[in-house]
């Protein structure tokens, strides 16, 4: 749901994995870890393709994994090096201690990129609550960022002024909260497997246009306890302590290539009245034009036809985006 950029429950995690399952894509890199890199203790899953410099770097919604940009990574690999990767928790990466604030999944990133040998700059690529953890890197190492692009993303605070357009908005919220805890508790306990009633609630059946391989990778990872409580922890953060760090840290970004993509389809709950739905999108597209504004050369663009997940809907759009910033991104060296 559009106004859930940031928020996916549970019911969204078991539905939205199928979007875009028939357009064509490669699925070997998805049905095993591809470099499991040391964090520290710990080892995250990164799989780069493509060569050239500067190197983009693709980040996921929440409860996401890298499966996310199966559609565009392939694409932006004919003209530079792309990677993709598995937060904490989330795909084929360990669990962290750690909580899961942006400030946490920033320090991260810096140190995957940086113990697999991959040096600035980066083009990042955040998609959904990914855009604030993209936006306070770039905060935090100014100087290894050559450009951003941000799909549909999520912005601080957003559930403040969404429930206040919208108080329904609230108790919903609070029903998907509650499903999702259903999911992460029968996970912890092992009930997440084939033929359980809990299983069918979280966990979507095969698709029949997938191998069995990656039917059974995707099964497998919804069913790690170790996912749910990383997307509980993630979820829990966005609009506390991560809102609070990029609101902090935020800095002008000068004259950095920044484009932002907006979904120019709305997928509102039935909760939300009509009026309702017109204010809730003006907010989104008003938030979206305060972050382009944060670059002199930012710009936000509606994405028509296309829903939250533009890279599934319309994956053209964002190789477009991105193939526009790395180019600006060259001739600005």
């Amino acid at each position: 749901m559009k106004y859930r950029a940031a928020l996916v429950g549970m019911s969204l995690v078991a539905t939205i994995v199928l979007l875009g399952a028939a357009a064509p894509f490669d699925p070997s890199p998805y049905v095993r870890p591809q470099r499991l890199v040391d964090v520290g203790h710990r080892r995250m899953n990164l799989y780069c393709s493509g060569s050239g410099s500067p190197t983009v770097v693709l980040d996921s919604g929440l409860g996401r994994d890298m499966f996310d940009w199966r559609l565009v990574q392939a694409r932006i690999a004919r003209r530079t090096r792309v990677c993709s990767y598995d937060r904490a928790g989330m795909g084929f990466s360990d669990a962290a201690s750690s909580p899961r604030s942006a400030g946490a999944v920033v320090t991260d990133l810096h140190a995957l990129l940086r113990n697999a040998g991959i040096a600035p700059p980066f083009v990042l690529v955040g998609h959904s609550i990914a855009g604030l953890y993209v936006r306070l890197y770039a905060d935090r190492y100014p100087r290894e960022v050559a450009g951003l692009v941000l799909v549909d993303p999520a912005t601080e605070y957003q559930d403040r002024r969404f429930h206040a357009i919208a108080p329904a908005l609230i108790q919903f919220d609070e029903r998907q909260t509650r499903g999702l805890k259903t999911c992460a508790a029968a996970a912890a306990r092992g009930e997440l497997h084939a033929g359980t009633r809990a299983d069918r609630m979280c966990v979507p059946p095969p698709d029949p246009d997938w191998s069995d391989a990656l039917n059974a990778a995707v099964s497998q990872q919804l069913r790690r306890a170790s996912m749910w409580k990383a997307l509980g922890a993630e979820r829990d953060a966005f609009g506390t302590t991560s809102s609070a760090q990029v609101r902090a840290e935020q800095r002008s970004y000068g004259s950095l290539p920044l484009v932002v993509l907006t979904a120019g389809k709305s997928e509102d709950p039935d909760v939300v009245s009509p009026a309702q739905k017109i204010a809730l999108a003006k907010d989104w597209g008003r938030s979206h034009d305060r972050v382009a504004a944060l670059s002199s050369r930012g710009v936000n663009r509606t994405v028509p036809g296309a829903a939250h997940f533009i890279q599934l809907d319309r994956p053209s759009s964002v190789v477009a985006a991105v193939d526009e910033v790395v180019d600006r991104a060259r001739s600005s060296r």
